[in-house]
């Protein structure tokens, strides 16, 4: 088990070499692309997401979990093949589709193979510990990728996605490396079959629903506090050239979060979804009443939230899933959430643009206390019932 989580340990790493992140918008204004094309492509990313997110969940399920992962990493390195070689807004849509499908066939295969790797050892229940290391090491990752990416792209930001592929051909070598079997299905099931099933147990699942739905209005919360920071900032009148240290500030917020995971859940047991809504909600209320150059400190606050979160709710809906489901009802998770992501973040935007940044901020923060209110009281009260 120790070499396998070794391994898991540099595949979160390698994973996050993105050194294409921080000039990448750079990259396709230099290409010709417009603003408006630019944001064509993100969209069109976001949907590529959603199509593709439940379909590659049951591939890991039915041809198993690290064969989604290889896969993934494979489809990465063709994607910044195409991104260096790109030279127009076709080109770079149609890698953008073949990231999202990567994307989508690494996400949740490799959370559960992490689970099944604890299981088989009998420490299924240290996984949020496990995560949480994992999650650390991959915040500090995307962080000193973002700072060699600025360095590499000062002699072609085409290099920063070969040095990308080349990282991501690595990752490929150490997944196959990975000893990991697959347990024997109790049933042979269709592919077919697999989603259907999973789509099932999370119907009939009040946990799970209820998961799915406390997970959605975190996460679309916090999709849609990410890119609004720079706006903040700019609206503060902070120069430029300190966004770098806000957003190297964010990381290691979330990165520190990750790793106290498990100390946090210990902690604070039942109430913990309620203590992280109420940092959630914190947030962007402060946001909302307060316009200052270090006010991007902030939202430090919902980025330490919304590390600890994701892991939390991973781990209860694995729990409460079959193991053989474990992949595509992860998958069906991340599916909510990018699917309201994608009609609420035109919704968002238009929003700040009519009523201003902190005036969006404040209904966001009403609406986001009522909807998380009712989610509790029905929570608590499950809880009470189960007592």
């Amino acid at each position: 088990m120790k070499s396998n989580i070794y391994k898991y340990y540099l595949y979160a790493a390698i994973s996050n070499f993105l050194f294409f992140l921080p000039i990448v918008y750079v990259f396709f204004q230099d290409n010709g692309l417009s603003l408006t094309q630019i944001f064509i492509i993100e969209a069109i990313f976001s949907v590529g997401l959603v199509l593709f997110e439940v379909p590659t969940g049951a591939v890991a399920d039915y041809f198993g979990k690290k064969v989604s992962l290889i896969s993934g990493s494979l489809i990465w390195i063709l994607a910044c093949v195409l991104f260096s070689f790109g030279s127009n807004f076709y080109m770079f849509t149609f890698a953008y589709l073949i990231w999202a499908l990567g994307a989508a066939l690494l996400s949740g295969a490799d959370t559960a193979l992490l689970y099944d790797i604890l299981d088989k050892d009998n420490k299924k229940e240290h996984f949020k510990k496990y995560q949480g290391n994992a999650k650390l090491i991959g915040l500090t990752a995307i962080s000193v990728a973002s700072l060699l990416g600025g360095y590499i792209a000062s002699f072609s930001m085409r290099y920063t996605f070969i040095a990308s592929a080349i990282a991501f051909f690595i990752m490929f070598i150490v997944l196959i490396s990975i000893k990991h079997k697959e347990d024997e299905k109790e049933e042979q099931e269709t592919y077919a079959q697999i989603i259907k099933n999973s789509f099932s147990i999370i119907k009939k699942s009040s946990i799970l629903v209820w998961l799915f739905m406390y997970s959605a209005i975190f996460m679309v919360v916090f999709k849609l506090t990410q890119p609004s920071t720079q706006i903040y900032m700019n609206l503060a009148n902070l120069d430029i050239k300190y966004f770098g240290f806000a957003s190297a500030f964010f990381f290691i917020i979330a990165a520190i979060a990750s790793k106290l995971t498990n100390t946090f859940e210990k902690k604070f047991q039942k109430y913990s979804y309620l203590i992280l809504s109420i940092l959630m909600i914190l947030s962007t209320f402060l946001v909302s009443q307060f316009v200052f150059k270090l006010g991007f400190l902030i939202f430090g606050i919902l980025f330490f939230a919304t590390s600890i979160n994701s892991i939390i709710v991973q781990h209860e809906v694995l729990e409460n899933t079959p193991k053989s489901k474990h992949s595509t009802v992860l998958s069906f998770n991340n599916l909510s959430d990018r699917l309201i992501f994608v009609i609420i973040s035109p919704l968002w935007g238009f929003g700040m643009e009519k009523l201003g940044l902190t005036n969006a901020f404040f209904y966001a923060s009403l609406i986001t206390i009522i909807l998380i209110s009712i989610l509790m009281i029905y929570y608590f009260y499950k809880k009470a019932q189960n007592q």
